[in-house]
């Protein structure tokens, strides 16, 4: 009868204590879970950057040791920030940088983003990359991309009574070239006098080029104006 007793008690004892660790491991698995929680949301809001480790003068090239990672909160920085300093070791810093302070891409000369290849990231320094109707008379195969071509102004000038035709750029890169239209009239006072012409409509087609702002300001005022056309030059190489 003691024996009995004894194992129900031992048992009963047993029962406490596995409630109790049951009990205390659900208490841990709840704050482990919190704590992950938190810190996934936590770092979801924060961003490892770039920053200088120490000062570097304008000129000085990046050396490994100068650079650092950190995590940034993602409100404090714009997407023009160095996320990987393997992008920007052995380049050269364009001006001079705090220690401490975020690396951007304009504090990199010669930095190109590995993030981003739109045609943006393409455009020389000081460049514009212009789009404009224009005129080609040639075949489609005759116009290619890395041609060199002259932009000729073609308006009907009220001061003359008469059709004017001016170069107003010479030996530009073409970029891209879009497709024909079929469709399209002409632009600016030659529509607005009602002159027609349907050779200049079955050839309209798109080409972009690398204009200065100054350029792409001249052009625009020619579309408007009349009509663009293009004559191809002998080949140059072109160095932006």
């Amino acid at each position: 009868m003691k024996s009995r007793l004894n194992l129900v008690i031992r048992q009963k004892i047993f029962g406490v204590l596995f409630i109790a660790a049951a009990v205390l491991l659900g208490v841990l698995m709840f704050y482990y879970i919190h704590a992950i929680k938190s810190d996934t949301t936590e770092n979801r809001h924060m961003q490892q950057l770039v920053i200088a480790s120490r000062d570097i003068d304008a000129g000085m090239v990046l050396e490994k040791d100068m650079l650092e990672a950190q995590h940034v909160p993602q409100a404090v920085f714009s997407d023009r920030a160095i996320k990987d300093a393997e992008e920007i070791i052995g380049k050269e810093v364009s001006r001079h940088i705090h220690k401490g302070e975020i690396i951007y891409a304009e504090h990199v000369a010669g930095y190109q983003e590995r993030s981003f290849s739109g045609l943006s990231s393409h455009i020389p320094r000081g460049m514009r990359a212009v789009t404009m109707p224009v005129t080609f008379y040639g075949s489609e195969g005759l116009l290619q991309v890395g041609e060199s071509v002259d932009l000729i102004s073609t308006y009907y000038s009220q001061e003359h009574g008469d059709m004017v035709a001016i170069t107003i750029l010479e030996q530009k890169e073409v970029i891209l070239i879009g497709t024909r239209s079929e469709d399209h009239q002409q632009a600016g006072l030659l529509a607005a006098e009602g002159i027609r012409n349907e050779a200049v409509s079955q050839n309209l087609l798109t080409v972009t080029l690398y204009l200065s702002p100054a350029e792409a300001e001249t052009v625009f005022q020619a579309a408007q104006r009349g009509i663009i056309n293009i004559a191809i030059c002998p080949y140059r190489p072109f160095n932006y």
